[in-house]
């Protein structure tokens, strides 16, 4: 194996430790925000079964931002200098996360509601999550997270590996 390869590999391994971390505090969040007494959201809330939805969007979240900021986007924007090559990787990471969400919110729902994919009951679930304040709480905070960890890969990047710690 190069040492590139193993260089990308435990970049990887650190960045889906910094997704798993950040989607289980963004579930505390969401099991706060949902059980607080002046917001009355809870309803039939099942915390596991988020859980394992903010557990899997971590990892698959993680897996995502892994494979396009190491693999796929490796020179896509270098030509347009550092702030647009942030904003673009950050723009196609975060329309997969978004994508990654509502399939999540799907599988949710499908559970929730017993129901067909598109059943009436199911496209209501996912457009409850998708207008509702926790899904633009966790899009606005990991629209934040991936463009600072995109900004200090490439940072590091220009640097030299090592030196910006």
């Amino acid at each position: 194996m190069s040492q590139s390869l193993q260089l990308k590999l435990r970049q990887s391994a650190l960045s889906m430790a910094y997704f798993l971390a950040i989607s289980m505090l963004l579930f505390l969040n969401d099991v706060l925000f949902r059980t607080a007494p002046d917001v009355q959201q809870l309803g039939d809330y099942r915390a596991f079964d988020n859980g394992i939805s903010y557990l899997l969007g971590g990892v698959l979240g993680g897996l995502l931002f892994c494979v396009f900021e190491f693999f796929v986007l490796e020179n896509l924007f270098a030509r347009y200098g550092l702030f647009m090559l942030t904003i673009g990787r950050m723009v196609v990471i975060m329309f997969s996360y978004v994508f990654l969400s509502v399939l999540l919110s799907f599988r949710y729902n499908i559970d929730e509601t017993s129901g067909a994919m598109f059943s009436p009951e199911v496209l209501e679930g996912v457009r409850t999550y998708i207008t509702g304040p926790v899904f633009i709480i966790n899009m606005a905070f990991y629209t934040v997270f991936v463009l600072i960890l995109v900004y200090m890969h490439q940072i590091s990047t220009i640097v030299g590996r090592g030196v910006l710690g």
